[in-house]
């Protein structure tokens, strides 16, 4: 079973959008309409309560609460001020941006390096596999350090 909300677990999510941090399963997990569900049930509020409360008609908020229907962030707005509280959107990454762009680095350089090393196979000047190494190392720490947003172009 998944815990309650409260204060407590607002200021951990507001600290958590700010920083890298490990995220409590539960909470990446908590799809919107169980939030909804979850919020409800503490207030001892039924289905029909919130629809008169929010303007959601009872049976969209069945299909929301059981994420039988996709809905816009403006439903979800309006049936959280109904439950006295407001949607606050995080992104969690999976890996740290630092991890991500070293990866992406890793890809680019070596596509940049085959090119390079495609042009030489056709004058039949291929470098040892070392000295390959060593020029992916090179254009990895490159697009790292000089050329960022070079990272994000199209493999």
């Amino acid at each position: 079973m998944k815990p309650v909300l409260n204060i407590t677990h607002h200021q951990h999510l507001k600290s958590l959008a700010t920083a890298d941090r490990q995220v409590p399963s539960w909470i990446v997990d908590l799809q919107p309409g169980e939030l909804v569900r979850l919020l409800r049930q503490q207030l001892h509020m039924t289905q029909s309560q919130l629809a008169g409360r929010s303007g959601v008609p009872q049976a969209k908020i069945a299909r929301i609460e059981t994420g039988k229907i996709d809905f816009r962030i403006s439903t979800l707005k309006r049936l959280l001020e109904a439950l006295g509280a407001s949607p606050i959107l995080l992104a969690h990454r999976n890996v740290s941006g630092k991890e991500m762009c070293r990866k992406r680095a890793r890809a680019v350089a070596e596509r940049n390096v085959g090119r390079i090393l495609g042009t030489s196979a056709l004058e039949a000047q291929q470098p040892r596999p070392a000295n390959t190494k060593a020029m992916i190392r090179e254009e990895e720490r490159r697009l790292l350090e000089k050329n960022p947003s070079e990272l994000w172009n199209e493999l």
